[in-house]
């Protein structure tokens, strides 16, 4: 009799295993050609794509009761649906061991998973068989959401400033429960001043415009809003002020192939938007000189300076006007040449030898003959 009962309660061991197996097991069990962490992952947003082996696509979400799932494959092609916890499916994207619930081995197919478990639900659908690859169109609905929706605005902050007309970032925590979109609108004081996207993916960033209508004012909000639930978040009170002209400086001389000697006047002159009252004037050249011709100098646009000897030649020199209180971007460079003066060193002139000596004999001999008669008188 004991014999009897420990052979029923075995074989009802065996079959409660054999059950358990077949609805829960591991997602790594079969042997993959590819290594885990190299698995192709589709992205969530595609509800239609092409599968090949050993591609997935996924749909993701909380369910704190249970997820509806559907697809279809074309060509027709069994694939497989698996429903994973997030823990365990950042384990496969890591190439661990995971395991989750097989929903279906079929090539199209409907169902609901009740999840045994509050939290992240992933829906895969799986081209684990050789061949062919297929098309397959997802769909799927999480369901059971009770958290608390939440959305903090990071930026702007109450130090922001931000230009008419200028695209700026808007930085938010993904929010939880809010919903898929989010609506951004500019608000000054407690008034509506423009919307500035009416949907965007909440997915913590995005990208607006500050309206060139908009007036200058340190009141103003960003407030975000969940398309989908009643639930919003205001950014700290930020500035907009008027877009500030870029500000500029260039050389009108020397200009660009011009020759300038030792002891030259060169007349520098520039122009500039910088309200700046005092320059800074400065010689470089790709000889490896650098001279400062004024370190204050009056901004009104023009310097007369005289080249001392002392300024190396070199053929490709170039002139820096600095405002003292602006900041300026580079601008293209004009080169000019620096040579010695034609007059700075005068030439020795050069005399013929031969010529000298004789002229000095044909002179001196006649005087001495003259010399010796002279005496002989």
């Amino acid at each position: 009799m004991n014999d009897k009962l420990k052979k029923r309660n075995i074989y009802i061991l065996l079959c409660s295993l054999m059950l358990l197996i077949n609805s829960f097991y591991f997602v790594t069990s079969k042997k993959d050609d590819k290594p885990k962490n190299q698995l192709k992952k589709l992205p969530i947003a595609a509800d239609s794509t092409n599968l090949g082996y050993e591609d997935y696509a996924y749909l993701t979400g909380w369910a704190e009761s249970h997820i509806s799932w559907s697809f279809s494959t074309s060509p027709s092609k069994n694939i497989q649906v698996w429903a994973i916890e997030s823990y365990y499916y950042a384990h496969l994207v890591l190439g661990g061991t995971s395991f989750g619930y097989l929903l279906s081995e079929q090539s199209s197919g409907t169902g609901t998973f009740n999840v045994p478990q509050v939290g992240k639900w992933y829906v895969l659908f799986w081209n684990k068989q050789a061949g062919d690859s297929t098309t397959v169109t997802y769909s799927g609905s999480f369901y059971g959401d009770t958290r608390t929706p939440n959305i903090t605005i990071i930026e702007p902050t109450s130090s922001s400033t931000y230009q008419k007309g200028k695209f700026y970032d808007v930085k938010w925590t993904i929010a939880i429960n809010s919903g898929s979109y989010v609506k951004i609108d500019l608000f000054k004081g407690n008034s509506l001043d423009s919307t500035l996207l009416t949907s965007t993916p909440n997915n913590g960033v995005a990208s607006i415009q500050i309206p060139p209508s908009s007036s200058e004012g340190f009141n103003y909000r960003i407030k975000i809003t969940s398309t989908s639930k009643a639930f919003y978040d205001y950014s700290e009170y930020f500035t907009i002020e008027n877009q500030t002209a870029q500000t500029y400086l260039t050389i009108i001389s020397p200009a660009k192939g011009e020759v300038y000697e030792h002891g030259d006047k060169m007349a520098i002159t520039w122009e500039t938007n910088c309200p700046s009252t005092t320059v800074s004037i400065k010689i470089s050249s790709s000889c490896g000189n650098l001279y400062y011709i004024a370190t204050v100098a009056s901004d009104a646009g023009t310097y007369n300076w005289t080249i001392p000897n002392s300024i190396n030649v070199c053929n490709y020199y170039w002139i820096t006007v600095t405002p003292n209180a602006c900041t300026i971007p580079l601008e293209p460079v004009s080169y000019f040449s620096i040579i010695a003066s034609s007059t700075s060193n005068p030439a020795i002139p050069s005399y013929n030898i031969s010529i000298i000596i004789w002229t000095i004999i044909w002179v001196i001999i006649p005087i001495i003959i003259f010399a010796k008669k002279k005496n002989n008188l």
